[in-house]
């Protein structure tokens, strides 16, 4: 089972503070991300189109929804946890549009959780720290 099926598994629990459940026993490498995952080759659009594609579904299928559980237990939003560390960067790129709820795939996929010391429930300071720390590894600009 790689790693990325691993969390799809295990992402049934409650978000913590500043959204994000540590999911044990799964370990994302980072280190490298900028180089390995920056590219601009048709295989990284056709990532994007499929990020998106999978968003706007999500984002149809939980635009009734209260329960931030009920929203990332949505099909669409497991198979984008499910690219793994790949669909950083789109993700990423998706919060400079503006602050959604895309913490917890992150917090998934990295066991990061760079919004730790932000108010439980401030989205937008939640957003622009994960966009902080893109920023820090050169995977947004």
């Amino acid at each position: 089972m790689s790693a990325s099926a691993a969390v799809v598994g295990q992402i049934v629990t409650k978000p913590a503070s500043a959204g994000f459940t540590n999911l044990s026993g799964i370990s994302a490498v980072i280190l490298g991300l900028s180089k390995k995952y920056r590219s601009t080759d048709s295989s990284a659009n056709s990532l994007d189109e499929e990020f998106l594609g999978l968003a706007d579904r999500w984002r149809r299928n939980t635009q009734f929804f209260s329960s931030v559980s009920d929203m990332v237990l949505d099909p669409s939003y497991q198979q984008i946890i499910g690219k793994g560390a790949a669909i950083i960067p789109s993700i990423l790129r998706e919060l400079k549009n503006g602050a959604d709820h895309w913490y917890w795939a992150l917090g998934a996929i990295t066991q990061e959780n760079p919004a730790k010391d932000t108010a439980d429930g401030d989205i937008e300071a939640i957003c622009q720290a994960w966009l902080d720390w893109g920023k820090a590894r050169g995977l947004v600009r």
